[in-house]
């Protein structure tokens, strides 16, 4: 009792010590928290501006009331996710303090109740009249609306936070679009023309930034206008780190409405009072998105309209709005249109539209299964890697039409009406080689110019006796030079001798010589030039290019930037020094130097969170600021976080909600129960080597792990083979695979620990209870995680049963030694929850056995 005396003596003289301007911490770039306390008793006391990328979870139960500023509109999809963290938190009320129109636009985009309805409801409102002072206090604390449209909030006479001063002497995420297209503005950038029109074509910055596992950020240039699909929630900062200056974001498309990212692509376009054109999925919510950000101007692009910004480009949507389609018309027949289909997200996948049909032209597509690598109705399709299916895109091999999307590599789009328009491009590989006269003679005699059959014949056997294709990029380019020339007039007058060396010439530069991981290990020297004749055929090009002065990133998350100051201008110094020996190029010293503006920001930011820590520790808090990442946007048709919103916001919601969450909690014990038992039974059943004590021999060496720190052994378990390996229980195994090894989850784009992709032959994994396991050639985290997986598991339920049989023998003290021995081991192997419920059970039978008289 004396001990909290003095606890609360000490709270209180740290309060009377606090200074009005000690009360705001700004935590986050886009989040301001102002402490309201007057006494150390005081429940939740901490008001909140803004929502930052980063949720705080031990701070959540602190903040009451959430202020919005009538000219400042937030990003909707970032606050919707702090709305869904705190009432999962288990708080029973959450304020909105604003306008009704401000408030109301929270509500809505939740799927909340009106404001007017009875107010016993998790989220409460608080509506200030217009201009009208003074309307929320709490104790002698008061917030004051201007009618500039500022919140000031007040303790007594003393003003403590003023929202529009703040803004002024911060850097907002306003300013930091400023500051990044200004420093771009002499670098030469990607997709830009340094003279006359922008070129057309896309860019993929990387599976890193995909704001989603089914959902892709790319950046689309048609001339003028960009188009961004799926925005990740910071792609202002990853279009500068790939020279794309974000103010060229005319059109945003993305499945979800929900997505912080859409949202603060309109919320962008709010602030710059600039016309704008969306599509989402979800267009109930787009309309309230455009009512909170009417500045803008945005108009809702409907299946089948042209582009605003683009007029020679149409968009169409698929069935289930899983796929987008452009339609890019290059003459006055809208029969001969350019089609192009990419991946939009959401679980239901279609790539049937209304209002055109294939086979398209050019196909992006999502590899979440071996079913995608057959071969497609596009002329041509570049894959791009599903969530955890990395390891199955560089395993395959090769195809002339069907090869992987290289991450930060340019892609330009070039067509024609005919095919003879193209050939150019087909030669542009080998312009200025030994190559380039032969390859010219043969596809002229193609074209039907000066066409001999002796002279076609001595031109395809010059390229059947060459040496086959060295290295991946000349077996794509002259595979693709050869599809070419099946397809024009000249291929109609073949001999058997001239199919013949044909054929011999496309064996040896047949690209399923080679797999994706040669091609990928190659991509930060390559451009792709993309050559269409519209329902004809599609040709990619791959050509060398300069790699850049430096690869510059903007600063890393501020928990990173706690755990290493440093690190982050050691990288600032090497591209320094890189570009200094690139010769200074235009326009990276300008983007240099904005990095460290961003920087020192950042560093501002670690000292608000220390000093946060410092009073939270003062008045007996002591909360640490673990923060959790942004969930994925809803990106499934059925119900998702607003529905599951609305579920909590409606009279007879919070009773359904307990006997759905009692419901659901049954399904699942009662699907693990069953899926555990079926897995035990299938071993039971017949499984090469097993038996039902788990006594053979070979299971009796599967068990006898190796120590931690010894090399695990490369023999299988009996009966794995026989284990389903869920995705959701693999992914867990992976994320902690990798945080053994210091890499960082799969799941998370944003930390800024060692990529899990980079695992080479030879390495040296930790597996989680500390054995060691040797990479083989071919192998990823993620098929290392799944292998393992599976063999653990199997050794599980191998001494599941030994136990079982032991219990059944009597609890003598030579069987309870071994029945020790044996929940060690299993200890050891439970990483995953469904491991995990494998040993609870066992270890619930042993309490009962002991337990009886």
């Amino acid at each position: 009792m004396a001990q909290a005396t003095d606890s609360k003596a000490a709270a209180r003289e740290f309060l009377r010590e606090l200074r009005g301007s000690d009360r705001v911490f700004q935590i986050d770039r886009d989040t301001a928290l102002v402490f309201s306390g007057m006494h150390p008793d005081d429940v939740r006391p901490f008001v909140r501006i803004g929502a930052g990328r980063q949720i705080p979870d031990a701070i959540l139960r602190q903040i009451e009331y959430v202020i919005l500023p009538e000219d400042d509109p937030c990003n909707l999809g970032l606050e919707l996710a702090w709305l869904g963290a705190t009432v999962q938190s288990g708080e029973k009320t959450i304020r909105y303090v604003g306008s009704r129109e401000r408030v109301n636009q929270v509500y809505s985009f939740a799927g909340m109740p009106e404001i007017d309805e009875p107010s016993e409801r998790p989220v409460q409102p608080v509506i200030y009249h217009a201009f009208r002072a003074q309307d929320l206090k709490r104790d002698h604390f008061t917030t004051v609306f201007m009618t500039n449209g500022d919140a000031v909030l007040q303790m007594g006479s003393t003003r403590i936070y003023d929202h529009h001063a703040n803004r002024r002497i911060r850097l907002t995420i306003d300013k930091e679009y400023e500051l990044l297209s200004r420093a771009l503005a002499r670098r030469k950038r990607t997709l830009e023309a340094e003279q006359g029109e922008a070129p057309r074509g896309f860019y993929w910055p990387g599976p890193e930034y995909a704001p989603s596992a089914n959902a892709n950020q790319i950046f689309w240039s048609f001339g003028a206008s960009g188009v961004l699909l799926n925005p990740s929630a910071d792609h202002h900062q990853v279009l500068f780190e790939h020279a794309i200056d974000p103010a060229r974001v005319d059109t945003v498309l993305s499945y979800s409405a929900s997505a912080p990212g859409f949202a603060e692509a309109l919320r962008r376009k709010n602030s710059e009072q600039r016309p704008g054109a969306a599509f989402t999925a979800d267009q109930e919510a787009f309309g309230q998105l455009r009512r909170a950000y009417r500045n803008s101007k945005l108009q809702f692009v409907s299946d089948g309209a042209s582009l605003p910004t683009a007029r020679d480009v149409q968009l169409y949507i698929s069935r289930t709005a899983s796929h987008v389609a452009f339609s890019w018309r290059t003459g006055g027949d809208l029969d001969r249109a350019v089609q192009i289909v990419a991946p939009l997200g959401g679980k239901r996948q279609s790539r049937s539209f209304d209002y055109i049909r294939g086979p398209h032209d050019l196909e992006l597509r999502l590899l979440n299964d071996r079913e995608e690598l057959k071969e497609s109705g596009a002329s041509l399709t570049l894959l791009l890697p599903g969530e955890g299916r990395q390891a199955l895109l560089d395993r395959m091999r090769l195809s002339a039409a069907m090869l992987p999307l290289l991450p930060a590599t340019e892609y330009l789009l070039y067509s024609s009406e005919s095919l003879r328009g193209l050939s150019e491009h087909i030669l542009s590989p080998f312009h200025g080689t030994e190559q380039e006269e032969a390859m010219r003679t043969l596809l002229f005699l193609h074209l039907g110019l000066e066409f001999s059959p002796e002279a076609l014949g001595d031109g395809l056997q010059q390229l059947a006796l060459q040496a086959p294709a060295a290295d991946v990029v000349t077996a794509i380019n002259v595979s693709q030079y050869l599809r070419y020339l099946r397809l024009l007039p000249g291929f109609g007058q073949y001999s058997e001798r001239h199919k013949k060396l044909l054929q011999r010439a496309e064996s040896r530069f047949d690209p399923a010589r080679f797999r994706s991981a040669e091609l990928l290990a190659q991509r930060s020297r390559l451009r792709g030039r993309i050559a269409i004749a519209p329902g004809q055929g599609a040709f990619l090009i791959l050509e060398a290019i300069a790699p850049p002065a430096a690869e510059l990133r903007c600063p890393p998350p501020v928990s990173a930037i706690e755990s290493d100051r440093k690190a982050y201008p050691r990288l600032v110094r090497q591209w320094s020094k890189q570009v200094n020996k690139a010769g200074d190029p235009a326009g990276y010293a300008q983007c240099i130097e904005a990095l460290e503006k961003l920087y020192e920001y950042r560093l501002f930011l670690v000292e608000e969170r220390d000093r946060l820590r410092r009073t939270l520790n003062g008045l007996g808090i002591g909360q640490e600021l673990q923060s959790s990442s942004l969930p994925d946007p809803v990106q499934e048709q059925g119900p998702g976080l607003l529905e599951r919103l609305r579920s909590w916001f409606s009279g007879a919601g919070r009773a359904a909600v307990a006997i759905l969450i009692a419901a659901i909690a049954l399904a699942v014990f009662t699907a693990g129960f069953f899926t555990v038992k079926a897995l035990a039974a299938s071993l039971d059943s017949g499984a090469p080597g097993t038996t039902l004590r788990g006594d053979s021999a070979d299971e009796q060496r599967a068990v006898q792990l190796a120590p931690p720190g010894a090399v695990e052994s490369g023999e299988p378990a009996p009966g794995e083979d026989q284990i389903q390996a869920p995705a959701q229980e693999v992914l867990l195994y992976a994320n902690a695979l990798a945080s053994r090894n210091g890499f960082r989850p799969i799941n998370r784009a944003g930390d800024q620990r060692r990529d899990p992709d980079l695992v080479f032959p030879g390495d040296r994994l930790r597996l989680p209870d500390g054995r060691i396991a040797l990479v083989q050639r071919g192998q990823h985290l993620w098929e290392i995680a799944q292998k393992f997986y599976r063999r653990d598991m199997a050794r599980l339920l191998i001494l599941d049963r030994q136990m079982s049989a032991l219990l059944q023998d009597g609890l003598s003290a030579e069987v309870a030694a071994s029945i020790k021995q044996h929940r060690k081991l299993m200890q050891r192997l439970a990483v995953t929850p469904q491991m995990k419920k494998v040993l609870g059970d066992r270890e619930q039978e042993v309490l009962r056995r002991n337990a009886r008289p």
